[in-house]
């Protein structure tokens, strides 16, 4: 008899798309493994549209309800449909929730920089920054999982890493701008304008799929033939692998490009995601240009046009971001889960 596993995962377009990306990959991972897994989501039509795509259930909570209303309503359908164990992917609400549910149901919590209290039988947290894995424990059967070593990502961006005989001088370079799943601060039209002119390089823009200016973008790059736009590629990783350098934010893409070892230039957007971005540039990785407000779109293009031209300094990017994650992560925490439910009575 199957194990049902249920996921509780943040799905409001202004917090990005980074945690659906998350719990989707973890889903995955835990379906071929025979657990029927249920995703507890608030409404959103295009999060609805993705989980019916890739066949996952779903279960919608009603909106507006505060933490402790909202934990006696999964109590009540997790009960109701014998539940085994609850995964939060929630940012901050993760804790409060964990709190209240934990005395109920066997919890595990993904974060990487919003808890500081560990209420759930497991915590897991991939982020790069030791800054963010110093919990309060709560609960005496707390396991921690902490580092770059449990971040998960699809085994496919492993599969297609890049090669040094790819970091080569080129007549032209592609340059891709990848900010997520959402792009609130319109980032991305701030990069093309710094760079759009340039004559050596092609711009491959990934167009995610909590966008909502898109048609400013069009309208920015219209009659430019060496500008293309991707939209949601369900296999971003094929993408991916035909950059010379990316543009990226400093959240969960940011683990993605160091797996695959593709050099990369870094803007923030978000506070919390700041301190990633320089951690990794501290190890080598990337260049972190700081949050997007400080960013000056001349400095944009200097250091990209600089990048492009140091091979030398590409190669050892590449190189170091296959070091600080290794690309096994989502292996490791579907074992942890497998190792849990079969030592646990429920």
């Amino acid at each position: 008899m199957k194990k049902n596993i249920a996921i509780r995962c943040i799905t409001k377009s202004s917090k990005g798309y980074g945690n659906l990306t998350r719990a989707l990959t973890l889903a995955t991972s835990l379906k071929t493994q025979g657990y029927a897994i249920t995703f507890l989501i608030t409404s959103n039509m295009t999060v609805k549209s993705i989980l019916k795509k890739k066949k996952f259930n779903f279960c919608l909570i009603p909106k507006k309800l505060n933490s402790r209303n909202e934990s006696v309503f999964l109590i009540n359908f997790l009960k109701k449909n014998n539940f085994k164990l609850l995964i939060f992917d929630m940012r901050e609400y993760g804790e409060i929730l964990s709190k209240h549910l934990s005395k109920f149901i066997p919890t595990i919590l993904i974060d990487d920089a919003f808890c500081k209290n560990a209420y759930a039988d497991i915590t897991i947290n991939g982020s790069i920054n030791k800054k963010f894995h110093k919990y309060n424990i709560k609960n005496k059967q707390t396991e921690l999982f902490l580092g770059p070593k449990f971040f998960m990502a699809n085994e496919n961006f492993l599969k297609n890493k890049i090669t040094n005989k790819k970091i080569i001088k080129k007549k032209k370079y592609t340059v891709m701008i990848s900010i997520g799943g959402s792009d609130p601060n319109h980032l991305t039209s701030y990069i093309l304008k710094s760079i759009m002119h340039l004559s050596n390089i092609k711009i491959i823009i990934i167009i995610g799929p909590f966008f909502r200016d898109v048609y400013k973008i069009k309208n920015l790059i219209k009659n430019k033939k060496n500008i293309e736009l991707k939209y949601s590629p369900e296999r971003i990783w094929n993408e991916f692998k035909n950059a010379d350098i990316m543009i990226s934010k400093s959240g969960i893409t940011l683990y993605e490009l160091a797996i695959m070892g593709i050099p990369t230039l870094c803007i923030s957007s978000f506070k919390h995601e700041e301190p990633s971005a320089q951690k990794f540039m501290s190890k080598n990785f990337l260049i972190n240009l700081g949050m997007q407000k400080n960013v000056d779109k001349n400095q944009i293009e200097k250091q990209l046009v600089k990048l492009l031209y140091d091979i030398k300094k590409r190669k050892i990017m590449s190189a170091q971001g296959k070091k600080i994650v290794d690309g096994k992560g989502l292996i490791r925490v579907t074992k942890i889960i497998n190792s849990f439910l079969s030592k646990s009575n429920f």
